[in-house]
């Protein structure tokens, strides 16, 4: 099964190299516990306002993270292994540890898009049942952070499940264990997968170069062993089928990445002759994942070879299970949703300034804040994006009435409220009449240009005040 590149978002590769481990003498504290505090401090700058810049300043602190690593307590030494800004490390405990800068910061993002329902619960496959390739699993260990959609992907699981008459088996933190996904992809001949993921290989936005390995991120060490965390030997150097990779304080969830050959060493039998549709970062860089799993009985496997960090990978899987029902081959829907067109639109907080096409035959439009890329064959492009200017709406409002401050950004447009509540006054009657940018004083025979309530309002300024007007 090709590898499958979704949107190329940047093209900077560098060559990798492994580097010495700095002389150091201070020591105390757990690593970890050090590294969050590194963390912690580079994010109070402005330049950790973007994920972006907010990997850029991990990876700067690459050597003060070593050196913090390699003087904690619980550090093994002469375990740390680097790979360009990725890098690797043991402790006490027995855990095998991986530090990756632009994952860090992806899950570190206090603007990820978090307003998600919770996930069902696991559809248990029936004891006695014996599992056929008609059955249809959906495994997301994450729908906290960033872009899962996991109502949506039950739905187009439940679709599929429907359609072959088989059972449909959903896992979902704290079950999305390595043990069920081992037995999810035993049973299932279709499985949806939609998580984090990386490499053993960072340089910039360069994942692959030098990456031993692709990895899945799950919520739990469950079932982690320590023959899975025992250091093999790559061609780019020591790594690991199982690691930590830490936790992420903002969305209260842990990361223990495996690869693969982890997820294989788990399975108690081989894939019905199945398919997987590997939605998370890198899981098509390497072979790590897809080529142990193929030798496991799994059929075909699509997924993503870049870091991916849009919202366009449920798009991808709709269209995908779409002409899966349509009786499409495998091969015939891959097809399909190349030929498809594709909307990205960008982070909350981010414009597109550019746009550059460098690959393939495709047209772009762009419809307000959203790209719309038609696309004719595989392609790459390359996305340019600004940050926005931050811009606030206050309201003054007569006493015993009130109306929330809007935020936004300049040059959006939104609807001027009605002041909420019972206004206070004397012995006259008064009605709210509209908003006006000119404070009064007080009373006057003059009225000053208002705006009403329900107006559309494009916000030009970082911070504007409208003072209600009674009459």
């Amino acid at each position: 099964m090709k590898r499958w590149i979704c949107l190329l978002l940047t093209l900077a590769f560098a060559t990798g190299s492994l580097f010495s481990v700095p002389r150091v003498s201070a020591a105390g504290g757990k690593s970890w516990d050090r590294l969050l505090a590194i963390e912690s401090r580079a994010d109070e700058t402005a330049a950790a306002q973007t994920v972006e810049g907010r990997a850029a300043l991990y990876a700067s602190r690459g050597e003060q993270m070593i050196q913090a690593v390699c003087t904690a307590e619980d550090y093994v030494p002469g375990s740390l292994e680097r790979h360009g800004d990725f890098f690797f490390w043991r402790t006490t405990d027995g855990r095998a540890n991986g530090y990756a800068p632009s994952f860090r910061a992806r899950i570190r993002d206090k603007n990820a898009d978090t307003v998600q329902a919770a996930a069902p619960g696991p559809v248990l496959p029936d004891a006695n049942a014996v599992p056929d390739n008609r059955d249809v699993g959906v495994f997301i260990p994450y729908s906290g952070s960033y872009y899962f959609y996991p109502e949506q992907c039950i739905a187009e699981g439940e679709q599929i499940a429907q359609s072959t008459g088989g059972s449909l088996q959903v896992y979902t933190a704290p079950t999305a264990t390595v043990d069920n996904l081992a037995k999810v992809i035993s049973q299932c001949g279709f499985l949806l997968i939609n998580s984090h993921g990386m490499t053993d290989y960072e340089m910039g936005s360069d994942h692959g170069t030098r990456a031993n390995s692709s990895y899945i991120c799950l919520p739990t060490d469950e079932g982690v062993t320590a023959a899975d965390q025992v250091p093999v030997t790559g061609p780019y150097g020591t790594y690991y089928h199982a690691f930590y990779s830490g936790p992420s304080e903002d969305f209260d969830e842990t990361y223990y990445c495996v690869d693969g050959t982890c997820i294989a060493n788990h399975m108690q039998s081989k894939a019905p002759n199945s398919m997987i549709w590997l939605g998370f970062c890198c899981g098509m860089e390497t072979e790590g994942m897809y080529a142990p799993l193929r030798q496991k009985g799994v059929e075909a496997m699509i997924g993503f070879s870049e870091a991916v960090v849009t919202d366009t990978d449920h798009g991808y899987r709709a269209c995908l299970c779409q002409s899966l029902l349509e009786d499409k081959t495998v091969g015939e829907a891959d097809v399909q949703i190349v030929r498809n067109k594709l909307y990205v639109t960008p982070h909350v907080g981010f414009t597109f300034s550019d746009w550059e096409i460098t690959q393939g035959d495709v047209t772009a439009e762009r419809q307000g804040d959203t790209l719309c890329f038609d696309l004719k064959s595989p392609c790459a492009v390359r996305l340019v994006m600004q940050a926005r200017t931050p811009a606030c709406l206050q309201f003054h409002t007569g006493e015993g009435q009130h109306v929330a401050e809007i935020q936004g950004y300049v040059d959006d447009v939104v609807t001027l409220p009605q002041p909420e509540g019972e206004l206070a006054c004397d012995r006259y009657v008064y009605h709210f009449l509209g908003w006006s940018t000119q404070q009064l004083a007080e009373d006057t025979a003059q009225l000053p240009a208002l705006i009403k309530a329900g107006t559309k309002y494009k916000l030009t300024q970082p911070h504007t005040t409208f003072y209600a007007v009674y009459g």
